[in-house]
């Protein structure tokens, strides 16, 4: 509830699969009640109009069924309530995939999957609209990790439980294909200082459950000022604009 509280936040409900990691810190925050529930994110157990606010940190993922997940996000949230959602996007990994592909089509003549499927940033947008969000704005960060080679990196993933854990997976990779794997990368993706480089794409996403309070667009071809008089009130040339709003521009 944003009222009172410490900035504004009164009450904090904070959600895990994991009790362990649910209640890896219980250090209390001074003026915010917080309660601790084990739940899946798939199967939110919140009543319908709940919470001023859902955040969710990289954790969607996961889910079998990302968009009954949001969906119920929405659900919980009160109208004109706000998602907050970081998830990693489809560029995540994409070294690693790339050279485990190219190690097993060589090595095992086919292809398996070693990575989760990931969001895409332009149908981030789209996705948050099918699940009943108005408003939306997604938004992305791209950052490059180096790690001195690719058995380092596999390992952090492990350590961070972000091993494969899809149902198709193969039960056994011969180590030959993981080295033919490393050997990959290496060549392929190394840095000039040393060591090779891993992207982690975080799309991040904003959205509102709908309220008749919202702003709401106005009909097409109701707009009274040209893209001529916009030009010349900024100073520009009209082509500018124009190069400025195209898709490919605004999802950069």
């Amino acid at each position: 509830s944003l009222k009172d509280g410490r900035g504004g936040i009164r009450t904090l409900v904070m959600a895990e699969e994991s009790e362990e990691a649910l209640h890896r810190t219980d250090d209390p925050l001074p003026g915010i009640q917080v309660d601790k529930v084990v739940a899946d994110d798939e199967l939110l157990p919140f009543a319908e109009d709940s919470f001023d606010v859902v955040v969710s940190s990289c954790s969607l993922q996961w889910a079998n069924d990302l968009v009954g997940s949001l969906i119920q996000a929405n659900r919980c949230l009160k109208k004109d309530g706000l998602l907050l959602c970081a998830i990693p996007g489809g560029d995540t990994l994409k070294e690693l995939r790339s050279s485990f592909s190219m190690a097993e089509q060589e090595r095992d003549g086919g292809v398996s999957p070693h990575i989760s499927p990931m969001v895409s940033v332009r149908d981030a947008g789209d996705l948050l609209v099918r699940c009943g969000f108005a408003m939306p704005t997604v938004d992305v960060d791209e950052i490059s990790v180096v790690y001195p080679d690719a058995y380092v990196l596999m390992d952090h993933l492990r350590g961070m439980a972000g091993s494969n854990v899809l149902f198709g997976r193969r039960e056994y990779v011969p180590r030959e294909t993981i080295h033919a794997m490393a050997a990959i990368y290496q060549s392929m993706y190394s840095e000039p200082e040393g060591g090779v480089r891993a992207t982690f794409e975080v799309i991040s996403m904003t959205a509102w459950k709908p309220d008749v309070a919202q702003p709401k667009p106005k009909e097409r071809g109701s707009a009274d000022v040209s893209m001529h008089d916009l030009a010349s009130a900024l100073e520009t040339d009209i082509s500018t604009i124009s190069e400025l709003s195209t898709p490919e521009e605004s999802t950069k």
